[in-house]
């Protein structure tokens, strides 16, 4: 039945105002023509802002009992004709969003003009808006509506929030990724909100069955959130209303979806949204919880603490996004383009530092430095103490800003993840441990501080500790566990096996769009076939090459090349090794001495092999891989015992692998740990030891005594050990 209807005033959003007392919905001042219906859906939920008005509700107070209507059909198109009118969409909404068989919600924030005293208006015969709508903001109504839109519905310290993709609706790409990142810059200034973290947000989402880099919908952003265990939901949209730009930012709860906070913010033109996001940024800081004090304390504006250039910003948020995803050298790639973009992108200079070279990175962190004024305050403190790990080398500086950051944003791993690494460096491996878990604590998704745990309980000789935080580690990383788990089958000779598990692994990673990573799993697995003496596998590793080249995989694909006896592919990536990374480390004192000795061992050269591996000598014990993924260990050694075996220096020889086996918490699973049994015996032959050299070849045989029988080097192995029988 229809029921007495109130009229309060104007009721604003966007560009838009509904006069309830004469029944008109307005666009910058211009009326639209739109029907009873659809004003009447429109009248209802905006006296319930934020919340879910159910489609039972909806034909409880337009469609009278009386009424002989299709309901469904009705409201349907009522509400998409309110659609057409306000320009709103159902995949992207800004104004309505259907909760599906639920109802429908109003999202944009409201400001009410005209709250005086309302008259009572008469029913008509001809059942309008004014005669049929609902009691529209009676006083009763207009105060509870004015608190549920205006309360602040606080997170605490514990909470976390999954922030999503920015919908937008303005055919313009530049903002596409750019908002979203504009926006974590400015809550991540807080040091009472926390984001979940892109590498969390990126597992997650492998585990939904989703790519790394699916579009963050908010129905998307919601399940991660719960799957997260966190609290709120926050994404955004943009909107060209005629010549303004207007953003709006709706944060809710993940499980139920009600609406924790919203506000909105526009621009008079482009070159002013950053401006804009900055301001909605610090509002939802507010109504999500956060005092007065530390938003005004910590609150600088978009455009001083990132770029003033959409462009730049953009390619920035590309290289963060690919950084997130293990893709190091189109995250670098990315970085750079921002910094050509705005040459004054601190940042983006830090990026690189991260990614790059040695001398590259040193260089790129003192432009970061120099620029630090031009940033947030957490940002400023992120690079003072990173500058010195890349530059000026000061560990002790570092240390004591780390020790400041992580006493102003306790809710930020960067900083304890960054102490734990330097104290690690000074050979303080407890301490440095402490500050590991704690960065864990806080970033539970973040595969390198696993890492860095890992490695540090081998230090400490805690290899059962190290074993656990590993396998922790592979549980959230299903085509890294898939990855080790080749490794391990390969280790005991189960070759057939550990294809298998490798391609599946290359498969979940490229789901995941990781390319890098994924190429990565493919050239280790063409490398243990050439390993194992399955030479024709060279050819699928030069396919490869032609698809994606990075410093760890051009390396797996060279050690391919070299173990298949294709030196001339061997030596074309050495050389392009040592032109594309002049400077780096591990490339001139670990790599290319390891490829050198083997393509010197081609030649029949032993002696060669064995000088040019000096340069390993200091290094030859160290984690060499960019990634998780620790596939290379100890290759120096393992080639500088062939080496000696070519010289026909049994002893040397058998120092060597036996070095190999007495680290086996650095070889880990990887398959010349098998070998070096193998290649022991052998030296053990060379000596005369017949006794020695059985005791290693019966330890290999039982070690594969299940392995694939047609594995070439354990078809050798048999024939060498009935030799000694």
């Amino acid at each position: 039945m229809a029921l007495e209807t109130r009229s309060s005033g104007i009721l604003r959003f966007a560009t838009f105002e509904v006069d309830l007392r004469v029944g008109e919905l307005r666009k910058q001042g211009k009326r639209l023509r739109l029907q009873d219906q659809p004003f009447q859906v429109l009248a209802v939920l905006l006296q319930r802002p934020g919340d879910v008005v159910t489609r039972e509700e909806l034909r409880s107070q337009i469609w009278s009992r009386d009424t002989f209507v299709d309901f469904d059909n009705g409201l349907n198109t009522a509400i998409n004709k309110l659609r057409e009118a306000l320009g709103d969409s159902a995949d992207n909404p800004r104004f309505i969003e259907t909760l599906p068989r639920r109802g429908y919600r109003f999202l944009a924030p409201i400001s009410v003009d005209g709250l005086k005293k309302p008259a009572i208006i008469a029913h008509s015969r001809k059942v309008t808006l004014v005669a049929t709508v609902v009691v529209l903001l009676v006083p009763a109504v207009i105060a509870g509506w004015l608190w549920r839109s205006s309360r602040v519905r606080v997170l605490t310290a514990k909470d976390t929030i999954v922030l999503g993709d920015f919908a937008n609706s303005t055919d313009d790409p530049v903002f596409d990724g750019t908002l979203r990142e504009g926006l974590s810059v400015q809550l991540e200034q807080s040091p009472f909100l926390s984001l979940v973290s892109e590498e969390g947000i990126h597992q997650t989402l492998r585990m939904m069955g989703q790519p790394a880099n699916a579009r963050l919908t908010p129905e998307v952003t919601r399940e991660v959130c719960q799957r997260t265990n966190s609290t709120a939901a926050l994404d955004g949209s943009i909107a060209l209303i005629g010549a303004r730009y207007n953003l709006i930012l709706r944060a809710v709860n993940c499980v139920n979806g009600d609406l924790l906070a919203n506000t909105e913010a526009q621009a008079n033109d482009k070159s002013h949204v950053l401006d804009a996001l900055s301001k909605a940024a610090s509002e939802i800081r507010t109504r999500l919880g956060e005092s007065l004090n530390t938003v005004r304390s910590y609150n600088t504006p978009l455009e001083q603490a990132t770029t003033t250039s959409l462009e730049a910003l953009q390619a920035y948020s590309l290289g963060f996004k690919a950084e997130g995803a293990g893709e190091l050298s189109t995250a670098f790639a990315f970085y750079e383009r921002a910094t050509q973009i705005d040459p004054n992108f601190a940042m983006a200079y830090l990026g690189m530092a991260g990614e790059g070279e040695p001398a590259a990175a040193a260089e790129n962190g003192r432009k970061a430095f120099a620029l630090r004024d031009r940033v947030s305050a957490r940002e400023k403190l992120i690079i003072q103490e990173e500058y010195p790990f890349y530059a000026s080398g000061d560990l002790s500086k570092a240390l004591q800003i780390c020790e400041l950051g992580s006493r102003t944003y306790p809710r930020s791993s960067i900083f304890h993840e960054d102490r734990g690494q330097g104290l690690a460096f000074l050979g303080e491996y407890e301490s440095g441990l402490k500050e590991s878990l704690e960065a864990l604590r806080l970033a539970p998704y973040r595969g390198v501080i696993y890492r860095e745990i890992a490695h540090t309980y081998l230090y400490l000789n805690q290899a059962d500790k190290a074993e656990a935080t590993a396998k922790e580690a592979h549980a959230k990383n299903l085509d890294l566990m898939l990855a080790i788990e080749a490794d391990t089958a390969a280790y005991f000779g189960h070759l057939r096996e550990g294809r298998e598990l490798s391609r599946r692994a290359v498969d979940f990673a490229e789901q995941a769009r990781e390319k890098e990573t994924a190429a990565t799993y493919r050239a280790v697995s063409a490398f243990r076939e050439a390993l194992f003496g399955n030479a024709a596998i060279a050819q699928q590793a030069a396919v490869l090459r032609g698809r994606f080249s990075a410093r760890d995989l051009d390396y797996a694909l060279a050690l391919t090349f070299a173990y298949a006896g294709e030196a001339k592919r061997a030596q074309d990536l050495a050389d392009s090794l040592s032109k594309v990374f002049p400077e780096d480390t591990i490339v001139r004192f670990n790599y290319l001495p390891t490829l050198r000795a083997k393509l010197a061992l081609l030649q029949a050269s032993p002696q060669e092999a064995l000088h040019v591996l000096e340069a390993a000598a200091p290094y030859e014990l160290g984690l060499p891989a960019n990634s998780l993924y620790n596939w290379p260990n100890l290759y120096p050694i393992y080639v500088r015992g062939e080496a000696y075996l070519a010289a026909h220096q049994g002893r040397e020889a058998a120092a060597e692998f036996q070095k190999i086996l007495d680290h086996r918490g650095i070889v880990l699973n990887e398959p010349i740990g098998a070998l070096a049994h193998l290649q022991l015996a052998r030296a053990y032959s060379l000596q005369g030891n017949a006794a020695k050299a059985r005791a290693a070849y019966q330890y290999f045989l039982t070690l594969w005594k299940d392995a694939d029988s047609d594995v070439p080097i354990l078809k050798q192995a048999k024939d060498e050990y009935a030799k000694l029988r």
